[in-house]
């Protein structure tokens, strides 16, 4: 049983990455053919892709956030040899933290993808690098308190959070569709 379900987790893990990129990947093509101006009507098929995208993020994050709050042990002791109770506790910590918010960063990347899409990199650098600031400085003081390494995972999804808000904010406000 172990083993299937660390299968399963590995094997979703992989598909919810490998999807979010390709979206990201299909909307920065997308983008293109908007930057050409060869389709005046594309724009509403971006604004489609883009929710169909977190749509299909979304579901792909559902069956992986859901074996990892609920199975993270034996998801653990496949990937560690010889694990120690507080591997598996830490693990399992940091596992429950992050699974619900991969639907938080799934929307990000989707975003994202269309804000490096339309060539918006100033917008797009602004979301990831409050991003990574955020986890840094909240993780160091994060850790420093009674929280001690979980609050180093707490970290991770207030950083997801606050630069998901971002992008969506750079998205709503249209600029790529003037590319």
């Amino acid at each position: 049983m172990t083993i299937f379900l660390s299968i399963i987790a590995v094997l979703l893990h992989f598909t919810i990455y490998h999807h979010a990129f390709a979206m990201v990947w299909r909307s920065d093509v997308g983008l293109c053919v908007v930057a050409s101006g060869e389709k005046a009507d594309i724009h509403f098929g971006i604004s489609s892709c883009a929710e169909n995208g977190v749509k299909l993020v979304w579901c792909l994050s559902i069956p992986l956030c859901l074996l990892y709050v609920i199975f993270p042990k034996a998801l653990l002791t496949f990937f560690i040899d010889n694990p120690s109770a507080e591997a598996i506790s830490s693990g399992s910590i940091y596992l429950r933290i992050l699974a619900p918010f991969y639907f938080v960063v799934s929307a990000k990347l989707v975003a994202d993808g269309i804000l490096r899409g339309a060539g918006l990199m100033k917008q797009f650098m602004i979301a990831t690098f409050t991003d990574l600031i955020l986890r840094v400085v909240l993780a160091i003081v994060l850790s420093k308190t009674a929280l001690l390494s979980t609050g180093i995972w707490c970290a991770w999804p207030i950083g997801w959070t606050v630069a998901t808000a971002i992008s969506i904010f750079f998205y709503r406000q249209g600029k790529w569709k003037e590319c």
